[in-house]
């Protein structure tokens, strides 16, 4: 009987989920987009930060962030980058902490600047009033510039910078980016340490008075002219103008020590000699209202900056490369975007894996990360654009409240329960009022509030209204009258549920939860109908199931809400299940330190189930003898209430015990009694409660035990009953009868607890047929074969249960013609005829044809090489030629047998035999004896079948050591029976009919 509750929690049960169609709920926009979830928060005065989940008619799923506000001098744009640009770079955590030392409030923001591998940006950038970035070649690329006053500019600043003394005059053509031939180049302090060049080259030192602004003059003097290769170190006071190429060292020749020089920035828009920071885009995506076709490109995470008409600022992110969240837009489709916001231009910034937004909550100390980066995680940029509070402070006292959530969808008979952020009347975060809270519904049909809750009654939207302490504050709620799908999960784990495993009279927390528009809905088990189908038991209207009190039953739990129906298949009891075997390797074992060690041993006479078991070896201390451990990580699904591990002993009496872990972590130790014996057995042994894994296996020394030794483990199995079943499958095959056109035979099948085996293969003379029907309540099915052609035709079944434990039937009948006749004259009349026509149909024997007569010769006992050719034929096994074969008395044989040969032997089917010199042979022409032929037989099946006593036999201690665990198969699978006086005679030679019947029944 079960001792407790196992549910199986594995997957999710899921219904089909679809992004809401227009008219269902959703907001269809312009430019293609419907969205489906669009939530605004305001972190600060005139600033608003929305997140859209939005379906692109043309990309699909869309996840965009967009900061927007109305400049105004309580608002700063500042761009901020690294304190030097090459090989610089920061994340935009850093630059906001960077900002938060210096006092500033950072409201939010976004990265900014295409830049090169080494850092240094493509086009122009302006900090803290300095010109830090420029280059001729890009002078044209849009930019983004904002004054102290918080005032913005989009567009081409025409910058220039003029290097001038009263000897000429010479144009720069980058400022702080590597040198590049047939260019003037200059280096500041904000570049590097050093102007990072490495060929031979002039360099201009200047000592400045004043940093480099847009449209100011800077004076100096020329301190040194040097020409090498290199790099110049720059100090603090420094500008250097520097060249490689002959023409552009040229252009610098009237500068000389001692000159007295200006650097003039001119900036064709002469707006742009007001702004503060700056940051440089690559395309213009909005222009005077329209799209400007950038390039066409493929869907990926992008980043804009755009200015409305009416002056307002829009910094947008949409996240891209992730499927199923967001798969971003192309540079077109961005543009569209941009001027759906309201945008009259807009700029392309850097996008992929560089696009990032801060946003700060509102009530909330600081901004984070909003986004998704396509990298995991927030990549090194060279330069970001972070919005700051620069209002005045106030007294503190809150003046708006935050409900959180701000916003919910929740289910009818649902309640929400709201907490309060607060900020003052520039929205910085401020103390929650401390009190009563009131609220009101716009819609009280909808629902009722009460303080800071709400309880949701009847599908639809509405507004909902806190008061605190004089501030105020509101809240938006969906109550869903629809679904996209229904997830069901266990209340005690917290795992989703794909199946309940109950024992009979033992109760299991289901919870339900929904989704609609790709986001949680709130809900209680109240919110859903709850019943049952199937004779398995009671569930309550808040989702507890208790099982009934009958083993084997199985229905399922059925959940409706939202318009959508979910089912979880329910079963009282289950099978033993599988979850350590090792034909793929160790598997669940982890050699370690902790003394036990694991090999994986293919040796037929060792391995009981499968093709592989582990060879478990320890070495105790003689001195101080301590427990040796293996690691294990076997999960035990579905909590089985018991654990089996199946054992050869080696009679050592040391004790086996496993460590098992629960749910909740605890960790336990499981005793499975003592090594004291030689066989092979399962050992047995009760879980705790809720045990979810295995973590490790130990040998317990008893003091009087051999301190070296080996023992065996086959398979680790997890139950639902305390013991084990004894039994391997059963298969019946019934004599057949005709209908119509067809043969009809009818197969039953059972395992251990009376249900059907997990698999049961037909073959129709050796060709597998399709899985048959089988009736659950009778456990059998009915096999239809077109009627043969006259002759024997054989029907077999191989039944496999849960544990891996096989059993075979075969049925041998004749159909037209009589058994006693025969194509070959001396196998004719006899009780072999059928299986010599059989085995001669398919040209397997060879018969030797005598005066147009053909013989076979079937009372002659067989030669090794005739089993291997037979061998060869009927398992269609590769020539392998290439293999070398040991054997040295094979010269004599044909190619074809070399052939054979090679095959059966690569197949690991006969080995040869050993002389006292250690040299090989094969004997081809040697007489095979009983023994073994059931050796080789055993070699080609899998592990499983069950093994007889032999105890009917009187000549059992007749039997080779070699031969034993074979003819303890071959027996009890029913495949050999022995003599009719009592005796299985392995040490006979095996007559050719004996051969034909055996492998009739054996193979096909």
């Amino acid at each position: 009987m079960l001792k407790r509750v196992t549910a199986y929690f594995l997957c999710l049960a899921f219904l089909t989920a679809a992004v809401p169609a227009a008219g269902v709920g959703a907001m269809v926009m312009g430019g293609g987009h419907t969205y489906y979830r669009s939530h605004t928060y305001t972190p600060a005065d005139l600033t608003q930060y929305t997140v859209n989940s939005l379906l692109h008619s043309g990309a699909g799923l869309a996840e965009e962030h967009i900061l927007s506000y109305s400049p105004n001098a309580g608002l700063l744009p500042v761009t901020v980058g690294p304190d030097r640009i090459f090989n610089g770079g920061l994340t935009i955590a850093d630059a906001a902490a960077r900002l938060r030392s210096q006092g500033l409030d950072v409201v939010g923001g976004i990265n900014a600047s295409f830049y090169n591998s080494n850092m240094t940006l493509i086009g122009l950038q302006i900090r803290n009033g300095t010109l830090t970035s420029f280059d001729r070649q890009n002078h044209s690329l849009p930019a983004i510039g904002f004054t102290p006053d918080g005032g913005v500019l989009l567009g081409d600043p025409g910058i220039s910078i003029t290097v001038s003394s009263e000897n000429g005059d010479v144009s720069v053509d980058q400022l702080n980016k590597l040198r590049r031939p047939d260019m003037v180049c200059m280096y500041t302090p904000d570049f590097s340490a050093t102007t990072q060049t490495t060929q031979d080259g002039l360099h201009v030192v200047i000592r400045a008075w004043s940093r480099i602004r847009p449209g100011g003059t800077t004076t100096g003097v020329v301190s040194r002219v040097l020409r090498g290769t290199s790099a110049y170190a720059i100090a603090d006071d420094e500008v250097v103008l520097s060249a490689s190429t002959q023409s552009a060292i040229d252009r610098l020749a009237f500068l000389t020590e001692g000159s007295e020089i200006s650097i003039k920035v001119g900036c064709a828009d002469t707006r742009w000699e007001d702004v503060f920071s700056a940051a440089s885009g690559l395309h213009y995506l909005v222009r005077n209202g329209q799209v400007t076709e950038p390039p066409s490109s493929t869907r990926s995470p992008r980043t804009a900056a755009g200015v409305r008409a009416d002056g307002s600022v829009v910094l947008y992110t949409v996240d891209g490369r992730q499927p199923g969240y967001s798969v971003g837009l192309t540079l077109t489709e961005l543009a569209q975007r941009m001027l759906d916001l309201g945008c009259v231009t807009a700029i392309e910034l850097d996008g992929g894996g560089s696009t990032a937004m801060f946003a700060r909550m509102p009530g909330e100390q600081s901004a984070k990360l909003v986004n998704k980066p396509s990298d995991g995680a927030m990549r090194r940029n060279a330069d970001f654009i972070l919005l700051c509070n620069v209002f005045p402070a106030s007294d503190g006292s809150a003046a708006h409240l935050f409900p959180q959530p701000a916003y919910v969808t929740m289910m009818p008979n649902s309640t929400a329960f709201f907490s309060m952020l607060a900020t003052d009347m520039y929205y910085r975060a401020a103390n929650t009022p401390q009190g009563w809270v009131d609220s009101y519904a716009d819609d009280p049909n909808i629902g009722q509030s009460n303080g800071a809750s709400f309880t949701a009654q009847h599908p639809g939207e509405t507004s909902l209204t806190f008061l605190s302490g004089g501030a105020v504050g509101t809240a938006r709620v969906r109550v869903a009258g629809r679904l996209d799908s229904i997830t069901l999960t266990d209340a005690e784990t917290g795992l989703v549920a794909s199946e309940v495993i109950a024992a009979p009279g033992q109760s299991v927390q289901i919870l339900a939860s929904g989704r609609l528009d790709n986001a949680a809905v709130l809900s209680t088990p109240r919110s859903f109908v709850w019943s049952v189908e199937g004779d398995v038991g009671d569930i309550t209207a808040d989702g507890v199931f208790t099982a009934s009190m009958e083993m084997g039953k199985t229905g399922r739990i059925v959940v409706t809400g939202g318009g959508l129906t979910a089912t979880l298949p329910v079963s009282v009891g289950a099978d033993p299940l599988v979850i350590g075997e090792f034909s793929e390797g160790l598997g669940v074992l982890s050699a370690g330190a902790g003394g036990l060690t694991a090999k994986i041993i293919t040796d037929i006479n060792i391995v009981e189930l499968g093709t592989a078991s582990a060879a478990l070896t320890y070495a105790f201390s003689q001195t101080a003898p301590a427990a040796q451990t293996i690691s294990m990580s076997a999960k035990a699904p579905g909590y089985p209430s018991s654990l089996h591990l199946l054992i050869t002993g080696d009679g050592s009496g040391h004790e086996l015990t496993v460590s098992v872990t629960s749910v909740n972590g605890a960790v336990s130790q499981v005793s499975f009694g003592k090594l004291d014996f030689t066989g092979v057995r399962y050992l047995s042994a009760e879980l705790p409660a809720r045990t979810a894994s295995i973590s490790a296996l130990s040998l317990i020394p008893n003091g009087s035990g051999s301190l070296n030794g080996t023992f065996y483990l086959h398979q680790i199995v997890a139950a639902w009953t305390d013991n084990l079943p004894d039994k391997p499958p059963t298969v019946l095959i019934s004599a057949p009868h005709e209908d119509g056109s067809e043969l009809v035979y009818t197969l039953t099948a059972t395992d251990w607890s009376g249900g059907l085996p997990k698999e049961v293969h037909v073959k129709w003379n050796g060709e597998t047929l399709p899985s048959p029907v089988w009736d659950a309540h009778t456990g059998q099915a009915e096999v239809r074969v077109p009627l043969p052609e006259d002759g024997l035709h054989l029907l077999s079944a191989d039944a496999t249960d849960a544990l891996g434990r096989r059993s075979r039937q075969v049925s041998a009948d004749y159909y037209g013609r009589r058994e006693t006749s025969s194509v070959i004259w001396d196998a004719a009349n006899k009780w072999y005829t059928g299986y010599v026509d059989y085995l001669d149909d398919r040209g397997v024997i060879d018969a030797e044809d005598i005066f147009g007569l053909r013989y076979y010769n079937p009372e002659r006992a067989i030669t090794r090489l005739e089993i291997i050719r037979m061998l060869y034929r009927i398992l269609d096994l590769d020539a392998a030629s290439h293999i070398p074969l040991p054997f040295d008395d094979i010269s004599s044989i044909s190619s074809y047998d070399a052939d054979a040969v090679r095959a059966v032997y690569s197949a690991g089917l006969v080995s040869g035999k050993s002389r006292q010199d250690g040299s090989l042979y094969l004997d081809p022409n040697g007489l095979m004896t009983r023994a073994e032929l059931f050796t080789v037989l055993n070699k080609t099946l899998p592990r499983g079948y069950e093994r007889s006593s032999l105890s009917n036999f009187s000549d059992v201690s007749d039997i080779p050591a070699f031969a034993l665990r074979a003819t303890q198969t071959l027996v009890g699978m029913g495949v050999v029976s022995g003599n009719a006086d009592g005796r299985i005679n392995p040490n006979g030679h095996v007559l050719r009919a004996e051969v034909c019947s055996l492998f009739c029944r054996f193979f096909f």
